[in-house]
């Protein structure tokens, strides 16, 4: 065998040898990405599949017909009804506890113009977009950003305090009495602020009304009232 026969053989092996290296390359990397799509998938699955925090907020667990208790809504977050109020939990990034006490807004506990009146309040944004078609003028929706849109119950650091105690209490026993004696602060809650949380709440709706014209009104019920989520 010459020399020339000798090289073409080298430079064969050579390019055989760079084909199945880049087979094998190409084969890894393929594998590996099914390897991570697959686990992805089945990670965002899981999520997708988990409650999250806005369960605080759904139809199941915020309303006026819920029985009173504790709800776990997602892994970090927890609804707690005693009476007519609302205690949302929820476990922030460094392990403490955000609490907010509420009402539900629904047609069923607030008037439905009450309720309107305030999710526009809530939905600025939204209302805006409907600028032109409506004929809301830019002083209108500078009006309407200006009144305060706090509606939770102005609760006190005290009791606050005191329900965050009783809350620690209930996940570390998980007892129908740790349950009872949560669920019963928050009955006080309730009935402590009650009358000054609804004066709060009319006058934002009070303040709102007063940018609207009738027409306007009217439109904007269509798409904010009680029954337009």
């Amino acid at each position: 065998m010459n020399s020339d026969d000798n090289s073409t053989q080298k430079r064969i092996l050579r390019w055989g040898l760079g084909i199945a290296l880049g087979l094998l390359l190409c084969t890894t990397i393929v594998t590996v990405g099914v390897i991570w799509w697959m686990r992805h998938s089945q990670r965002a699955a899981t999520v997708a599949r988990a409650p999250t925090p806005a369960a605080n907020w759904s139809r199941a667990n915020f309303t006026a017909h819920a029985d009173d208790g504790v709800r776990q809504t997602s892994d970090k977050s927890w609804s707690i009804k005693g009476g007519r109020a609302f205690t949302n939990v929820r476990r922030k990034d460094d392990d403490s506890l955000e609490l907010r006490f509420v009402y539900p807004f629904d047609g069923d506990f607030l008037p439905a113009e009450t309720v309107t009146l305030v999710r526009l309040r809530w939905s600025q944004a939204q209302v805006a977009k409907l600028a032109d078609e409506l004929n809301i003028t830019p002083e209108q929706l500078d009006a309407l950003k200006s009144v305060s849109p706090a509606t939770d119950i102005p609760v006190s650091s005290a009791d606050k305090e005191q329900i965050r105690a009783l809350f620690e209490d209930y996940l570390a026993a998980k007892d129908a009495a740790t349950e009872k004696a949560l669920v019963d602060a928050v009955t006080e809650i309730d009935k402590k602020y009650y009358d000054r949380t609804m004066e709060r709440i009319d006058r934002i709706a009070a303040s709102v009304k007063t940018i609207f014209n009738q027409d306007q009104l009217a439109a904007l019920s269509v798409r904010f009232g009680p029954g337009a989520r």
